[in-house]
């Protein structure tokens, strides 16, 4: 099993970097765009850098160790993973007046885009589900729809650069946000857990080990804060 992983291992690590260098460029071309001076974006670019590079190692090295393996913990050690992201990101940005600016300059057309990555995402599970690996129901073969996601983003990338339609890409960035906390609430409840409700096929313990701990600690924080970023945007321009 381990060896026929080897492949995808090699993809989701790959691909949890590329979202990353990404997110960060997307960030530093807005600063760039605003005004900012240039020793401010080389700072924040090279924070937003190590940020990164620490959050790997940690969730790694924890990963690597078990810690998201301990399914009696409450609660269950991968929210920690899911959620530690959105929560550092909200103290920068509360002491960062630079990334503020960034994340308002961040062109609404890359955030959006940038969620086509969720394609790659869904093969990659529904891999490991024929692998026996995971869970039907986490894949596009079950009651995961993210894939539906990925694959409209281009277009509604285009869509928005075409015609700046606000609600359309309101309605679309919601109903993102809504397929995700789907799959994160599908992926908890077929963990070994107490509370488990989907006992079809293997249990959810896949993610919790390295490196596809790099989904739920990496991909999917990239996911949900492109997401909040556009809406961000996309509200103030309505109320402007």
């Amino acid at each position: 099993m381990r060896s026929a992983l080897t492949l995808p291992s090699i993809l989701i690590t790959a691909l949890a970097i590329m979202c990353t260098l990404l997110l960060i460029a997307g960030v530093r071309f807005a600063l760039q765009r605003s005004g900012t001076a240039a020793s401010t974006v080389q700072t924040t670019t090279l924070a937003l850098l190590i940020a990164a590079c620490l959050w790997f190692t940690l969730t790694g090295v924890a990963a690597h160790h078990g810690f998201f393996s301990n399914f009696a913990a409450r609660p269950p050690r991968l929210l920690f993973a899911l959620g530690l992201p959105a929560i550092a990101l909200l103290i920068a940005c509360l002491v960062s007046r630079s990334l503020t600016d960034a994340i308002t300059n961040t062109p609404i057309a890359w955030l959006i885009c940038l969620q086509t990555f969720r394609i790659f995402v869904e093969l990659l599970l529904w891999r490991g589900y024929r692998l026996g690996a995971i869970p039907m129901q986490m894949t596009f073969e079950g009651r995961n729809y993210d894939i539906l996601l990925g694959l409209s983003a281009p277009l509604m990338g285009w869509l928005w650069n075409r015609t700046h339609k606000r609600y359309v890409a309101i309605v679309w960035n919601v109903i993102g946000l809504v397929l995700l906390l789907n799959i994160v609430l599908i992926a908890v409840l077929s963990m070994p857990t107490s509370f488990r409700v989907f006992t079809e096929g293997p249990a959810n313990t896949l993610l919790t080990q390295f490196p596809f701990i790099y989904l739920p600690a990496v991909l999917v924080p990239v996911a949900y804060t492109a997401h909040v970023l556009s809406l961000r945007q996309l509200f103030r321009r309505d109320n402007a």
